[in-house]
């Protein structure tokens, strides 16, 4: 029975209904059959259909998981290359195992197309693990508009997004990314502080220099202090000119 059943089920992945794709697509997950994993590899690169696709390769990456590869005759691989309007379905799913995969898939893509998607994806993340790795993948993207949005992720309550949102700013560099940083150099947190000091330009009279030299002077209270705190940690001779 669940033979004729998997059998219906991989004829109809070459229907021209998009339900019916769709239905077959649910059938094999159902069955949980590993033969199902090789079929749904060209439906995820090749049909025509966007929910298809992302359906297919959902589909693929849970199976994949009831299933382990068979070294001998291993699975076929997905294509990294995928449009962005599946990549964006995946970053929104339900599933934060499925999420997991598109933001690996997201790295794999040129930085600054992707930056859009994961903004999406960044708003709407509840997971501290999922956040991080997306705060990097905008931290790649080296776009100085997601400044603001990361720096959000500095006041997180989980050292290790905290230090992901370090990190990103760090790839996208400047004074407004450094100037947010500063400040985690005396965080109470031992992987944040750590996070922020290696993040940190070294201070050669340049642009990390001049910022903290200002920085110095503000009338704010906490950045005033980890600026004069930074000055004298670094003992950089031109800092006392």
């Amino acid at each position: 029975m669940a033979e004729d059943v998997f059998k219906k089920a991989a004829e109809k992945l070459a229907s021209p209904s998009e339900g019916e794709r769709k239905a077959a697509i649910l059938t094999l997950l159902k069955l949980k059959d590993r033969r199902a994993i090789d079929l749904l590899v060209k439906l995820c690169e090749m049909d025509r259909s966007v929910e298809v696709r992302y359906n297919a390769r959902k589909t693929y990456y849970l199976l994949r998981d009831i299933h382990p590869n068979n070294l001998s005759e291993p699975f076929l691989e997905l294509p990294d290359g995928i449009s962005f309007d599946d990549l964006e379905k995946l970053l929104l799913d339900e599933n934060p195992r499925i999420r997991g995969e598109a933001i690996q898939l997201a790295g794999k893509m040129d930085p600054q197309s992707t930056a859009p998607p994961l903004r999406l994806a960044l708003a709407a993340e509840k997971i501290p693990q999922l956040q991080g790795k997306i705060l990097l993948g905008l931290g790649r993207a080296g776009l100085k508009y997601d400044i603001p949005t990361i720096a959000e992720f500095l006041a997180n309550s989980e050292p290790r997004v905290q230090s992901n949102a370090i990190e990103a700013l760090a790839m996208i560099g400047g004074s407004d990314a450094l100037e947010c940083i500063v400040p985690y150099l005396r965080d109470s947190d031992s992987e944040v502080r750590n996070s922020a000091t290696k993040a940190l330009p070294p201070l050669d009279g340049g642009e990390m220099l001049n910022l903290l030299r200002g920085m110095a002077m503000s009338p704010d209270l906490a950045y005033r202090d980890a600026a004069i705190f930074s000055l004298q940690r670094f003992k950089a001779p031109l800092a006392a000119r």
